[in-house]
Protein backbone atom coordinates (compact mmCIF):
# COMPACT_ATOMS: atom_id res chain seq x y z
CA UNK A 1 0.00 0.00 0.00
CA UNK A 2 1.15 3.46 -1.24
CA UNK A 3 1.02 6.38 1.79
CA UNK A 4 -0.63 9.44 1.45
CA UNK A 5 1.83 11.63 1.56
CA UNK A 6 4.37 9.81 -0.59
CA UNK A 7 1.45 9.95 -3.53
CA UNK A 8 0.91 13.61 -2.89
CA UNK A 9 4.97 14.16 -3.61
CA UNK A 10 4.99 12.08 -6.40
CA UNK A 11 2.34 14.44 -7.90
CA UNK A 12 3.99 17.49 -6.98
CA UNK A 13 7.33 15.82 -8.80
CA UNK A 14 5.15 14.80 -11.84
CA UNK A 15 4.32 18.63 -11.86
CA UNK A 16 7.29 20.34 -11.61
CA UNK A 17 8.62 18.08 -14.41
CA UNK A 18 5.60 18.78 -16.55
CA UNK A 19 6.47 22.53 -16.21
CA UNK A 20 10.25 22.66 -16.93
CA UNK A 21 9.28 20.67 -20.11
CA UNK A 22 6.35 23.05 -21.34
CA UNK A 23 8.79 25.61 -20.64
CA UNK A 24 11.48 24.35 -22.65
CA UNK A 25 9.02 23.61 -25.49
CA UNK A 26 8.44 27.26 -25.29
CA UNK A 27 4.40 26.69 -24.07
CA UNK A 28 5.05 28.80 -21.36
CA UNK A 29 7.07 31.76 -22.94
CA UNK A 30 4.35 34.18 -23.18
CA UNK A 31 4.86 34.40 -19.01
CA UNK A 32 8.70 35.67 -20.09
CA UNK A 33 6.60 38.60 -22.29
CA UNK A 34 4.51 40.44 -19.79
CA UNK A 35 5.46 43.89 -20.21
CA UNK A 36 7.03 45.36 -17.19
CA UNK A 37 8.73 48.90 -16.72
CA UNK A 38 9.67 50.19 -13.67
CA UNK A 39 12.07 53.35 -12.74
CA UNK A 40 13.67 54.48 -9.06
CA UNK A 41 11.92 57.92 -7.53
CA UNK A 42 12.03 60.44 -8.94
CA UNK A 43 10.79 59.05 -11.82
CA UNK A 44 7.39 56.61 -12.89
CA UNK A 45 7.09 54.83 -15.53
CA UNK A 46 3.95 55.08 -16.89
CA UNK A 47 4.65 52.37 -20.06
CA UNK A 48 5.87 51.47 -22.98
CA UNK A 49 5.51 50.11 -26.43
CA UNK A 50 8.29 47.65 -28.65
CA UNK A 51 7.61 48.16 -31.93
CA UNK A 52 9.62 46.50 -34.46
CA UNK A 53 13.30 48.04 -34.06
CA UNK A 54 11.53 51.21 -31.95
CA UNK A 55 10.95 51.84 -27.99
CA UNK A 56 8.37 54.53 -27.18
CA UNK A 57 9.16 55.19 -23.43
CA UNK A 58 6.39 56.86 -20.98
CA UNK A 59 8.03 58.33 -18.00
CA UNK A 60 6.56 60.65 -15.51
CA UNK A 61 8.53 63.51 -12.90
CA UNK A 62 8.06 62.84 -9.13
CA UNK A 63 10.74 65.50 -8.39
CA UNK A 64 8.35 68.52 -7.58
CA UNK A 65 10.53 70.41 -10.11
CA UNK A 66 11.67 70.80 -13.99
CA UNK A 67 14.31 68.92 -15.32
CA UNK A 68 16.42 68.53 -17.41
CA UNK A 69 16.84 64.83 -19.00
CA UNK A 70 20.46 65.00 -20.60
CA UNK A 71 19.96 61.24 -21.70
CA UNK A 72 17.73 58.60 -22.09
CA UNK A 73 19.28 55.04 -22.96
CA UNK A 74 18.03 51.88 -22.98
CA UNK A 75 20.52 48.50 -23.63
CA UNK A 76 20.38 47.63 -26.87
CA UNK A 77 19.08 50.61 -28.50
CA UNK A 78 21.99 53.03 -30.56
CA UNK A 79 19.73 56.27 -30.64
CA UNK A 80 19.12 57.32 -26.98
CA UNK A 81 16.42 60.66 -26.40
CA UNK A 82 16.47 63.54 -24.11
CA UNK A 83 14.56 66.77 -23.20
CA UNK A 84 12.60 68.78 -20.60
CA UNK A 85 10.11 67.43 -18.23
CA UNK A 86 8.31 69.52 -16.38
CA UNK A 87 6.81 68.77 -12.94
CA UNK A 88 4.11 66.03 -12.44
CA UNK A 89 4.49 65.74 -16.37
CA UNK A 90 4.20 62.95 -18.24
CA UNK A 91 6.52 62.50 -21.77
CA UNK A 92 6.93 60.65 -24.54
CA UNK A 93 10.17 59.40 -25.46
CA UNK A 94 11.32 57.27 -28.47
CA UNK A 95 14.37 55.24 -28.65
CA UNK A 96 15.13 53.95 -32.19
CA UNK A 97 17.67 51.93 -33.81
CA UNK A 98 17.40 48.61 -31.09
CA UNK A 99 18.38 45.74 -32.04
CA UNK A 100 16.83 42.71 -29.62
CA UNK A 101 14.69 39.50 -30.54
CA UNK A 102 10.74 39.10 -29.55
CA UNK A 103 11.33 39.12 -26.38
CA UNK A 104 13.40 41.95 -24.28
CA UNK A 105 14.31 42.49 -20.59
CA UNK A 106 17.13 45.43 -20.02
CA UNK A 107 17.91 48.19 -18.33
CA UNK A 108 16.58 51.94 -18.71
CA UNK A 109 19.06 54.63 -17.66
CA UNK A 110 18.31 57.94 -17.36
CA UNK A 111 21.00 60.95 -16.36
CA UNK A 112 19.03 64.02 -15.67
CA UNK A 113 19.52 67.31 -14.11
CA UNK A 114 17.17 69.74 -11.52
CA UNK A 115 16.39 73.04 -13.36
CA UNK A 116 17.95 75.56 -10.78
CA UNK A 117 19.81 73.40 -8.94
CA UNK A 118 23.89 72.95 -8.83
CA UNK A 119 25.24 71.46 -12.28
CA UNK A 120 25.34 68.21 -10.27
CA UNK A 121 23.79 65.66 -13.01
CA UNK A 122 22.19 62.41 -11.33
CA UNK A 123 21.89 58.62 -12.70
CA UNK A 124 18.76 56.55 -12.16
CA UNK A 125 18.69 52.98 -13.58
CA UNK A 126 15.09 51.07 -13.94
CA UNK A 127 14.10 48.27 -15.79
CA UNK A 128 12.48 47.10 -18.93
CA UNK A 129 11.11 44.05 -20.50
CA UNK A 130 8.09 42.88 -22.84
CA UNK A 131 7.83 41.32 -26.11
CA UNK A 132 7.16 42.89 -29.62
CA UNK A 133 4.44 44.16 -30.52
CA UNK A 134 2.63 41.59 -33.36
CA UNK A 135 0.76 44.02 -36.20
CA UNK A 136 -1.80 41.58 -37.84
Amino acid sequence: MVKKSSFVELNYIFLFFLFIVLLFLGVLYFLLALPRCSLPQPFMCFGHEIEGKTVHLYIKNNLAQNIQLKDVRLEGCNKTANGMLGNNEVKGFTLSDCTFNFFYKGNIIVEYKAIGDSSISHSQIGEISGAKSINI
